[in-house]
């Protein structure tokens, strides 16, 4: 699976809309389902409306019906980029305690570690039960 995943990262990763920043990176989410879905950065000349690889990959995944992430594996052309804060807290939504997040670039896999090892005190949909005292 992790092929398939490389995969489909790097094609995404090709086809990033990067023309501003030219920082291209592509995304492989599976689901718990075992399907697969990609996503790649877009940029535009107003750069916070840019939109992240994990939102397209995420928006994917829920536009077919999916709901949980089971791993994610994220490309850049150097490898060594973790989710931005704005990502992390989109995939933690979809996201659990076994979920497996995988950093790579074009062909290999460099770091594989618990998703929840990024975001140690998550503000999770369960946050939103807690009351406060």
């Amino acid at each position: 699976m992790k092929e398939k995943m490389l995969r489909l990262a790097e094609q995404a990763m090709h086809k990033a809309y990067v023309p501003y920043v030219n920082f291209p990176v592509g995304v492989c989410l599976q689901s718990d389902k075992g399907n697969f879905y990609m996503g790649c950065n877009v940029q535009n000349c107003a750069l916070p409306e840019c939109f992240c690889a994990e939102t397209a990959a995420i928006a994917a995944m829920v536009t077919a019906g999916d709901r949980k992430v089971s791993s994610v594996l994220v490309m850049t052309p150097e490898g060594e980029t973790l989710p931005c804060g704005g990502c992390r807290q989109k995939l933690l939504e979809f996201s659990d305690d076994k979920t497996v997040l995988h950093i790579a670039n074009p062909g290999k896999i460099i770091k594989s570690m618990k998703f929840y090892d990024i975001v140690p005190c998550p503000f999770s949909p369960a946050s939103l039960n807690k009351t406060s005292s």
